[in-house]
């Protein structure tokens, strides 16, 4: 089998491009690939990358690592987004049947929008491993079983893994080895939540508009579904708004920023994480940790579609109301860190990704109704900050052992030593974060607001 080149977008990683192609250790396993660039070839397990991944690269997946996929996720990477909406799989079919919508072919052109607004929104990711290689013949088994027995279908055997091009999980807690699929699942349905209990004072301050819905595409983090059929849900539930979080990795020489505490060189090289370790219910797998200390420059990025047949319109109220969020966003971020240096908006980019293609949405026929698609990376989490804002516990529970591993001698308890040791094991010396801090919560709130109070932005 030869090797698997992919030409390099403006907002492609090599994270999203190893995790999209399904290489062991997904996409914190990056330094397994090369890059091809001016006629030389960076192996990046030995080699330094002058500047990082940049566009007009080219990146090389060895044949040995047995690339499952490499579309969808990667930039302009898929020929399917060009063809007209398919019929969802088994999978989305039963994702669609459990959230109550009915199959259709595309968005009604009469359906109202004058007295109603729905909202679908999506959890990044889901299932149990990357692929069932990563599993044992015993993990394995009683699944295997289940099917065999009829109490399992094999669509839902195969939604545990990752689906035509999406994966079942990306980035990864840098201290507390949270995943991002657990953190999607854990934010959207407050979000839901948040936007039901504001709705009311919403609706009594816009007396033209009758009702507000709001769906989820799935609630189940051990359950993937494909892009597609997450762009079905928002369709056939005849969304005006489509939101679709996840989180981020921020890209580098190590899988891990330590913009908090302060080592020498690389460490935790030959370090990794087995994913059973993390949690009981996922099938196989492991993350490298290599770490560094980082700048760690962290906060939401907007991603909006990228493609060719995207009505304008549709795509200028996308980037409107997803910069809103996202801004928004980034001042939550900064005042529940109290460190407004450490958190920015990250911007913008256009990127060809299934689940907000106008195709799978219906919604390439700008004479058509529109749903605004938002796909929004709420936060670069293997930065050490940003892990310990989200996953503050977690973070908390693993962040002295972690330093004990790095070579780094407990903090001492008389103030003089105390200074000398941050002075010679930190970065940064960050605020104490309150009793009870919980960033989901304070996120949801003002991802809920954010998208309530530009309704107007939808399209009719």
């Amino acid at each position: 089998m030869a090797d698997t080149k992919i030409s390099v977008g403006p907002s492609d990683s090599l994270w999203k491009i190893a995790q999209s192609c399904g290489i062991p250790g997904g996409g914190s396993n990056w330094q397994a690939l090369r890059v091809e660039r001016g006629g030389k070839t960076y192996n990046l397990a030995t080699d330094d990358l002058p500047g990082g991944l940049k566009s007009g690269d080219t990146v090389v997946v060895p044949s040995e690592l047995g690339a499952s996929s490499c579309q969808s996720e990667v930039n302009g990477a898929s020929a399917a987004l060009a063809q007209a909406p398919a019929t969802a799989s088994a999978a989305g079919q039963k994702a669609q049947a459990a959230s109550g919508a009915q199959p259709a072919t595309e968005v009604s052109a009469t359906a109202s929008c004058s007295t109603k607004v729905i909202f679908v929104l999506d959890p990044g990711h889901g299932g149990r491993a990357a692929k069932a290689s990563f599993a044992t013949a015993a993990q394995l088994k009683p699944y295997k079983d289940a099917v065999a027995a009829g109490k399992m279908t094999q669509a839902q055997y195969d939604n545990m893994f990752d689906l035509g091009g999406l994966s079942w999980n990306n980035a990864l807690g840098a201290v507390s080895n949270t995943l991002e699929k657990t953190m999607t699942h854990r934010l959207i349905p407050l979000v839901r939540d948040h936007m039901n209990a504001m709705k009311g004072t919403i609706l009594a301050a816009q007396p033209s508009i009758k009702s507000i819905e709001v769906h989820l595409t799935k609630e189940d983090e051990y359950v993937n579904m494909t892009g597609a059929d997450r762009a079905g849900v928002a369709r056939d539930k005849g969304a005006d708004f489509f939101f679709c979080c996840h989180f981020d990795a921020a890209p580098g020489t190590t899988h891990v920023h330590l913009d908090i505490t302060r080592v020498k060189g690389v460490v935790d090289e030959k370090r990794s994480v087995t994913l059973t370790s993390i949690d009981s219910k996922l099938l196989g797998g492991s993350y490298p940790k290599s770490a560094a200390s980082s700048a760690g420059s962290r906060g939401p990025t907007l991603l909006y579609s990228g493609h060719k047949d995207s009505p304008p319109k549709t795509v200028q109220n996308a980037r409107i109301v997803g910069a809103i969020i996202s801004k928004n966003l980034a001042t939550t971020l900064q005042t529940a860190e109290n460190s407004p240096t450490a958190v920015s908006a990250q911007g913008e980019s256009a990127r060809q990704l299934a689940n907000i293609s106008p195709f799978n949405l219906g919604t390439n026929d700008p004479k058509k109704k529109q749903i605004v698609p938002i796909y929004l990376e709420a936060d670069f989490i293997n930065v050490e900050s940003g892990d310990r804002l989200w996953n503050t516990a977690g973070y908390n529970a693993e962040i002295g052992a972690s330093r004990t591993r790095w070579g780094i001698p407990p903090e001492p308890a008389g103030a003089t030593e105390k200074e000398a040791w941050k002075k010679a094991n930190l970065r940064r010396e960050m605020p104490a974060l309150p009793a009870g801090h919980n960033m989901f919560d304070k996120a949801a709130q003002s991802i809920a607001l954010s998208l309530l109070l530009n309704m107007h932005h939808r399209i009719c």
